[in-house]
């Protein structure tokens, strides 16, 4: 190695090249690059404990296939559990973040408001263990060692009030102090009141009323007459013009006061350090279940961060394989109508040669791979949709964007080149490769044939390479080229603008004259540009162009026969599934009625060999005879009317018209008619007494007619009973069909003349009892309504008052 001067040093700069490590899965840079870092930033708005949002925003890379999947399938569970069971809400573990570290880490007392906060904690853990069941086998598992702990949410629900405060009950002693302290501060003040009342009289005073100063009793007293009052001058107003005075009275009770506070005091700190020690001693759980809920508040933001970009759970491989379904990118559903990708890479086509318009969107979608490939891996699910392939790649590297280096003298183009190298030192490992503009920033032919070059080295690489170029050379040799394959980004050449719209398997055109006129340059610049131009591109951009035109006609017809394709097997499985069940319907009918034809053939026979017993005796009776036939013909009518059981059955006929919004109707298996709330294509949304449900078409048998006019004084209903229960259940239900519940049974409550009556919205994030609550408002019935008390059910409950 030549040794060199610091003169040296300083008048050629060393040269130092990109660092791209062998290890990480994707480097600061890259991931840069790709916007991971705004990802995690949105998803952990969602997390409700600092530590989950930090684990989002510093994630650990799940590796394995195994791993991977289980995470995923977590999320997707989470996710099961915030859409269709009532939302979770971990605030009460954020909220609880200090008290628990002082509960565990110091050996100190605590107070109310930090015992309030670990009760909600206390109970989150009681919910989340109630929540996650069977159905959910995952969460289940790994949440199978969170272990509620019910005596100590009783000890502090029983011993602290929802202010914070220890309950008189919490101990005898705090009850009698306290009680000592009430009676003798009710006696003082008194008689504070009746001498303040004789100061009045002598006009010493204007007002009567005891103020507070410091915990202490004071009266005003004007400035002039503060000499009368015997008493201390506790404060004085701003103007100076009225001085607060507490009496020499309040002086001599105070002492006892201030003894009784001083005991009162101490027994509260008694039990505060009584409770937390308690609590204390299940450290080990409260440890564990801390961190096990810490892991799901991680889960349960990836979990709602799908809900809004609509994430959906890809399949996962080891091969180099990728397929992409209605992919969006995460950062642009915020700002704009986003053009689902559509593409599918490998295992045999290894390298996607994207070419198309500038700002078609060749960048976004080549970020858009590679932000996937990353999120799944920090277990988020991607927005895309079922049938979506993603690869388990040990490394991400992307060339994107101008990253010159003015401090290593490199040029943008050498800037490519180094970076080219480090995806070319990586190419035998599995992994995406991203190159932005392949082949630009230097002499179009050199740039293309370094380009083909790196291309073919690529194609044996087993991982995934996807380039994008404007060079016509290139889509050439990916077209000719085994292991390559075109796609570009289609363009609206009647319109001029660019579709951002994916094409598989065609090479795209750069559309640069048509953007020139688009962007109003002069006419003369236009027609010279297309007079220069080679007529060999001119061919290529007219075969691209024809080509483009081609597929999208091919994709079109395809379309419309997969969707005809489509209804044709719903049809064929619906007639499948209608054939089965007529035929296993037929079969039990026929049993059920040659079951029931021999039951009455036996008896038939029994009674004519009675008979012709009996006839042989003796003679009968004319009566007895009467008695016989009419007994067998009565048999003979049941035979028959088994027989009409076994015939085939008519068709129900259609009703004559289809219903409208507002009319009667009648459903089949169901009595009750029911009333149309809106007609939504082949389906109708009815009400049928206090029950709303959305049917289809065809089971309507038929529409009735208006009813008549309802007598004069308002709608009177007949013949109601009072509801079945002084308990409503909304639980799980929507704000609307919450306040449909609400308005049929206040209207129940009140005619059957029951009231209290209990409405269970359970606590959640309180929002459905914000509803029920404002909605009550409205009832001029209701006289009022009111929180549940602890024992009712507290916050999840609303007690209502109803006027008969």
């Amino acid at each position: 190695m030549r040794d060199t001067t610091p003169g040296d040093r300083e008048r050629r700069p060393a040269r130092r090249r990109p660092e791209i490590e062998p290890t990480p899965l994707a480097s600061p840079g890259t991931q840069r690059v790709l916007e991971l870092d705004r990802v995690l930033a949105l998803a952990a708005e969602h997390a409700a404990s600092e530590e989950a949002r930090q684990g989002l925003l510093e994630p650990h890379w799940l590796d394995g296939i195994e791993e991977l999947r289980e995470r995923l399938e977590q999320v997707v569970e989470c996710r099961e559990l915030l859409e269709h069971k009532r939302s979770l809400s971990m605030l009460p573990l954020a909220d609880a973040a200090s008290a628990l570290e002082k509960l565990l880490d110091s050996p100190t007392w605590l107070d109310g408001s930090e015992l309030n906060e670990l009760a909600a904690f206390l109970e989150l853990v009681e919910e989340v263990a109630k929540e996650v069941g069977a159905d959910l086998p995952r969460l289940a598992l790994a949440l199978e060692r969170l272990a509620p702990l019910p005596e100590c949410l009783a000890m502090i629900r029983k011993m602290i009030d929802e202010a914070g405060q220890l309950k008189d009950k919490a101990s005898p002693e705090l009850h009698r102090l306290r009680k000592d302290f009430r009676r003798e501060e009710g006696r003082i003040r008194g008689r504070l009141e009746k001498q303040a009342s004789e100061w009045i009289q002598k006009g010493w005073i204007t007002d009567a009323g005891l103020g507070w100063r410091d915990g202490r009793p004071v009266v005003q007293v004007p400035a002039g007459a503060g000499g009368r009052i015997d008493g201390i001058v506790v404060d004085q107003s701003q103007s100076g013009r009225t001085l607060f005075v507490e009496p020499a009275l309040s002086l001599e009770h105070r002492g006892l006061l201030n003894r009784l506070e001083q005991e009162i005091r101490r027994e509260e700190q008694r039990l505060y350090t009584q409770i937390a020690d308690r609590l204390r001693g299940e450290a080990r759980v409260m440890r564990r279940n801390r961190g096990l809920l810490t892991t799901l508040d991680g889960w349960l933001a990836r979990a709602r961060y799908a809900i809004e970009t609509k994430g959906e759970l890809p399949r996962v491989t080891e091969e180099a394989l990728l397929e992409i379904r209605e992919g969006r990118h995460p950062l642009l559903l915020r700002t704009v109508e986003v053009v689902p990708l559509e593409m599918r890479l490998g295992p045999r086509e290894r390298v996607l040669v994207i070419s198309g318009p500038n700002a078609g969107g060749k960048t976004v979608a080549m970020k858009t791979v590679g932000l996937f490939v990353l999120m799944i891996r920090a277990g988020l699910l991607p927005p895309c949709a079922e049938g979506t392939t993603l690869p388990l790649v040990e490394t991400v590297l992307c060339d994107i964007g101008d990253q010159q280096s003015i401090d290593n003298d490199l040029s943008t183009y050498s800037s490519h080149l180094e970076r080219m190298r480090g995806v070319t030192e990586q190419s035998r490992r599995q992994g995406l490769f991203l190159v932005d503009e392949l082949g630009s920033g230097t002499d179009p032919e050199e740039g293309s044939a370094i380009a083909m070059s790196f291309l073919e080295r690529m194609a044996s690489s087993p991982g995934l390479t996807i380039a994008s170029t404007h060079l016509g050379q290139l889509k050439a040799f990916a077209h000719d080229t085994e292991g390559l394959r075109n796609g570009s980004m289609s363009f609206d050449e009647e319109r001029i603008t660019p579709t951002y719209r994916y094409v598989d398997g065609v090479p795209g055109s750069s559309y640069a004259l048509e953007i020139l006129e688009r962007m109003g340059l002069p006419r003369v610049v236009r027609d010279r540009a297309r007079h220069y131009m080679d007529s060999e591109q001119k061919n290529l951009a007219r075969l691209v162009a024809d080509l483009q035109a081609r597929l999208a006609q091919v994709k079109k017809k395809l379309s419309k026969i997969e969707a005809r394709e489509i209804e044709l097997d719903s049809l064929v499985s619906q007639y499948r599934e209608r054939m089965k069940s007529s035929r296993k319907e037929a079969r039990e009918i026929k049993r059920m009625a040659m079951q029931e034809a021999s039951t009455i053939l036996k008896e038939a026979n029994r009674l004519v060999d009675r008979t012709v017993r009996d006839l042989k005796k003796n003679a009968p009776a004319p009566e007895e005879v009467r008695k016989a036939r009419e007994t067998i013909r009565e048999k003979d009518r049941q035979l028959e009317k088994r027989g009409k059981k076994l015939a085939p059955r008519p068709r129900r006929q259609a009703p004559e018209r289809l219903p409208q919004a507002g009319e009667r109707v009648r459903l089949e298996g169901l009595e009750t008619p029911a009333e149309v709330l809106r007609v939504e294509g082949r389906r109708i949304q009815v009400q049928a007494g206090i029950m709303k449900m959305s049917v289809e078409m065809s089971r309507v048998i038929e529409v009735l007619a208006p009813e008549g006019p309802r007598p004069a004084g308002g709608a009177v209903r007949h013949g109601m009973s009072g509801p079945a229960s002084a308990r409503l259940d909304l639980r799980g239900m929507t704000g609307d069909e919450a306040m449909s519940a609400v308005d049929a049974y206040i209207d129940e409550c009140m005619i059957g003349g029951l009231s209290p009556v209990t409405i269970v919205h359970g606590k959640g994030d309180g929002i459905l009892r914000r509803v029920v609550q404002e909605h009550l408002g409205r009832f001029d019935c209701v006289s009022s309504f009111r929180r549940g008390t602890p024992e009712e059910g507290g916050d999840g409950v609303t007690i209502v008052k109803v006027d008969s």
